[in-house]
């Protein structure tokens, strides 16, 4: 108990020079407000006034961002007014999101009305998945969530983001009435696919499936055996792109990049461009734009004579995605991955310098690439314990054991995938030995046998209470960050 009072100190320490973190606490007090639905608009607007005033002018512009983020989460979400009664077919409506793949199929994000939105599970075998920006029609009625058995936790977090209604829905149900988006996000979808197709020619079935899931993320047709098994062993974070997978290929890039005899600037560039292309090439996920937007300010802040902070940053990238989409608070995604990037930002160095001190019979650079990328892993899995026993209700026993084996073989992986894009022969040689060990440790630590451990779902002041924690524990980032 006598540790509390120095550890709040500390934690107010790391804070107190960074507004964009009160930038970020007052925008997300403002979200939180709006979705309790407890006060009036114009009674925060005037409450943040006066408190701001009282306290200090330099809390105008965390008191200012929370009336914002109240105001931006009632106009952009509203009040939850959810339906009882079914919708009859005929349906149209308009696809939000290209189709994920599912256990069982796949699933689509439409828009049925101005307020509402639907899931659309989609079983069976497709011969062409509705994809963003078309519109279809549904030849089966919609059911109101209200009315299904779903899980309490599941059942808010669809209410959150006004989902409204769910369908089953098999081949035959659904009529497309116009075509995909021919923009970026459909050049883009179509690369993915050449990609995928590159991949398979070059690598066996089951590797080309755990290349493809660590590269741009699994695919419906990644086995259901291994799936379970990479989710026993705690690696199931791998088959799905995210913020993770930027920081490694970010990491790839600098490290080849140091090899050039270049400007400085020029392979700052560099990394920007290749950033954002595998941003881009993996469907701009949320979780993959936000750390490309941190990426993006760590390259320019030399360019411009400033100092690089990563807790700002990533306060900066949330700030902006939150304005963009409020509801993205509740969305596992959005903690997975922020949670994720305050683990590596506070935790990486203090992983990487014994890990790399443990390979000291490795040449140097070797060495080092090979401890960045598992210190990488094993940072945001530290991060990640609570947000990811609050959203899946378990924790695999041997995910650190998991993530310790196999996160070397990450960063080969997505190293032989820009190499296949080129030369499909070399890179699929190189990204079949890293899928391999993979895969390896999969099998053998997530067998069914494999310890689970089942936990209740924690409520969001106990994992805000885990990451305050580590924030006062490693106040701030070591001077050497995860790219340099």
């Amino acid at each position: 108990m006598r540790r509390l009072p120095r550890l709040s100190i500390r934690l107010f320490e790391s804070l107190r020079h960074r507004p964009a973190t009160w930038s970020l606490i007052g925008l997300v007090s403002g979200l939180c407000l709006a979705e309790a639905q407890w006060l009036s608009g114009p009674l925060i607007a005037v409450l943040c006034l006066a408190f701001s005033l009282a306290l200090n002018p330099r809390w105008i512009i965390p008191a200012a961002l929370l009336a914002l983020g109240f105001y931006r989460y009632w106009f952009a979400v509203g009040p939850a007014e959810l339906p009882r009664g079914s919708v009859q077919p005929p349906i149209v409506a308009q696809c939000l999101e290209d189709a994920e793949p599912t256990r069982n199929g796949h699933r689509a994000l439409a828009r049925v009305s101005d307020r509402h939105k639907a899931y659309l599970y989609l079983n069976g075998p497709w011969d062409r998945l509705p994809e963003r920006g078309q519109w279809v029609e549904i030849a089966r009625p919609l059911t109101p969530i209200i009315r299904t058995r779903m899980r309490e936790p599941y059942l808010r977090f669809l209410i959150k983001r006004r989902i409204a209604y769910t369908a089953s829905l098999y081949p035959g149900d659904l009529k497309t009435l116009s075509p995909p988006d021919s923009g970026l996000a459909a050049r883009m979808a179509d690369s993915r696919r050449a990609f995928r197709t590159r991949l398979r020619a070059a690598m066996p079935e089951r590797t080309a499936a755990v290349a493809e899931g660590v590269i741009l993320g699994a695919g419906s047709d990644f086995p259901k055996r291994d799936r379970e098994r990479f989710a026993r062993s705690g690696l199931a974070h791998m088959l799905s792109a995210s913020g993770l997978h930027v920081g490694v290929a970010a990491l790839i890039v600098t490290w080849l990049t140091g090899l050039l005899p270049w400007p400085f600037w020029s392979r700052r560039a560099l990394i920007l461009a290749a950033v954002w292309l595998y941003a881009a090439m993996a469907g701009f996920n949320p979780p993959i734009v936000r750390a490309a937007i941190m990426i993006s300010a760590w390259a320019i802040a030399p360019l411009i004579w400033r100092e690089f902070d990563g807790l700002s940053a990533l306060a900066c990238a949330a700030v902006v995605w939150l304005i963009i989409a409020p509801n993205a608070l509740w969305e596992a995604g959005f903690r997975l991955s922020f949670a994720a990037m305050i683990g590596i930002l506070l935790l990486y160095i203090r992983i990487k310098r014994p890990l790399e001190s443990s390979l000291r019979p490795l040449p140097y650079k070797p060495r080092r690439f090979i401890a960045g990328g598992a210190a990488v892993s094993m940072a945001a899995l530290i991060g990640l314990l609570p947000v990811q026993a609050s959203t899946f209700g378990f924790f695999p026993v041997m995910s650190i054991a998991a993530n310790l084996l196999a996160s070397p073989a990450l960063p080969v992986v997505m190293f032989g995938g820009a190499i296949a894009a080129l030369w499909p022969w070399l890179g699929g040689l190189i990204a079949d030995l890293g899928s391999r060990w993979i895969l390896f440790v999969a099998d053998r630590l997530g067998d069914p046998t494999a310890p689970v451990l089942s936990l209740p779902a924690l409520p969001d002041w106990a994992i805000l209470a885990y990451l305050a924690l580590l924030l006062a524990l490693a106040p701030e980032p070591a001077t050497e960050d995860p790219l340099e």
